[in-house]
């Protein structure tokens, strides 16, 4: 089993994605303030704080099918980021949750690469 079908796995046992997604995450969002993503965040996200997301996500990818992984400190904020990516025409939008769920996402997936 190769390491993508690892994390798709882990992934699906969070509850972080339905089996009905084929691939891994192409993008994951940070939709805290850029002083909360100053002091740490996972080290393959993006900043995009919700309250400009709207307007910055293209900087990013303009694939409106590209799959978007968001996430803040509690949920809150990356809920309504979602709402925005998805009122703006983003088809695969995921909202993990709090920082500490995306976190654990991360460190599974290290954990089980390095096996």
């Amino acid at each position: 089993m190769n390491n993508d079908s690892k994390f798709k796995r882990f992934l699906l046992s969070m509850g972080i994605i339905s089996p009905a997604i084929t691939e891994l995450p192409d993008h994951w969002i940070d939709v805290r303030s850029s002083d909360e993503f100053s002091r740490g965040s996972i080290s393959t996200a993006v900043n995009l704080p919700h309250n400009t997301i709207g307007n910055n996500i293209e900087a990013l990818t303009n694939d409106k099918d590209a799959l978007l992984y968001v996430f803040c400190q509690s949920g809150m904020r990356s809920s309504l980021a979602g709402k925005i990516l998805e009122k703006s025409g983003y088809q695969r939008v995921v909202n993990v949750g709090g920082l500490s769920k995306a976190s654990k996402v991360f460190s599974q997936l290290n954990t089980k690469t390095s096996l």
